[in-house]
């Protein structure tokens, strides 16, 4: 819950400290094992849901894992591999689909305790550039599907029946590797965006579902990242001032504002008031309590769709 209240659906990514990061179409491939490639998943369907178990195969993350609801988990696994210092301690070794790793009873919690959204909301509030993994599945051992991977970093919508989500991957790039320049404005998706799956039961004329978002899925090779790729590329200074210009201050703070207030105090006394602690230094450190409740309100459910609302709707970014 701590990780959804940062999504912006202005952007389509989440807010972090860090930066914009997102569930990108790599991250569905690796973690879940599901194919990314063909056709959008859309029109009536009169089959039981057991076929999807047939086509599928068993769930990787069930409904009676560790408690959580299969979607819950789903997004845990997504966080957990991207910030393994807000993980459970499991001894179970990455293995194909990845998600598995998170999908075994008797995992540790002590250092990240379970339902505990104030902790996750500290932790988030100073998680820094080295607690984030941009780039999670280096390394890890698997033959990925060359006619998937040409895809993962395409700027497309993904169409799910009658949801429509952007891929909002030109926001992300560091996800993939590559140097993260200020981003255009973010695609907004209309009414589509506002869909939930379930309106799929009333909807009969499929033919002309979202003409133009499945013409831009069919074309989603025209529109591929094509930067080169730098290893261990962090976000530049220009990146991360334009970005705590734009995003809001309720998810994002300043640095110096997150600091242990003894800290502030050391560095003013040693190197004279006048010299602020930068970004850099500031970035990795974390409080020695945990920060009370800031009482963060939570978006309502018919809040502003995407591009509207926040501070992205003033910036024009």
């Amino acid at each position: 819950m701590a990780l959804l209240e940062r999504w912006r659906p202005e952007t389509h990514t989440f807010h972090l400290p860090i930066g914009e990061c997102t569930v990108t179409l790599e991250d569905v491939y690796m973690l879940l094992g599901l194919r990314i490639d063909g056709k959008a998943v859309n029109g009536k369907v009169n089959q039981d849901n057991n076929i999807c178990n047939e086509l599928l195969g068993d769930p990787l993350l069930d409904d009676e894992t560790e408690g959580d609801t299969s979607s819950q988990a789903r997004g845990q696994a997504w966080g957990w591999s991207r910030m393994p210092s807000l993980a459970p301690e499991n001894e179970r070794p990455f293995v194909f689909p990845f998600a598995t790793k998170w999908s075994v009873r008797g995992m540790n919690y002590n250092r990240c305790p379970k339902h505990a959204i104030v902790v996750y909301r500290n932790l988030l509030d100073h998680i820094g550039h080295d607690d984030f993994v941009w780039r999670p599945y280096l390394g890890l051992d698997h033959d990925v599907n060359h006619d998937d991977v040409a895809v993962w970093t395409a700027k497309t919508p993904t169409i799910r029946f009658t949801t429509v989500e952007m891929h909002q991957s030109d926001r992300v790039k560091l996800q993939f590797g590559m140097l993260q320049h200020i981003p255009e404005s973010p695609t907004c998706l209309g009414n589509w965006h506002q869909k939930r799956v379930d309106a799929q039961w009333d909807y009969s004329d499929w033919r002309d579902f979202a003409k133009d978002m499945c013409r831009q899925w069919r074309n989603r090779r025209q529109h591929i990242l094509m930067e080169p790729v730098i290893q261990g590329v962090r976000p530049t200074q220009q990146y991360m001032a334009w970005f705590r210009s734009v995003t809001t201050q309720q998810f994002v703070s300043e640095p110096r504002y997150l600091m242990d207030s003894r800290q502030l105090a050391s560095s003013s006394t040693s190197a004279g008031p006048s010299n602020q602690p930068s970004l850099d230094q500031v970035s990795n450190q974390r409080p020695q309590t945990p920060q009370e409740n800031r009482g963060r309100p939570r978006r309502q459910p018919n809040a502003p769709g995407c591009g509207t609302g926040g501070r992205y709707n003033r910036a024009g970014h």
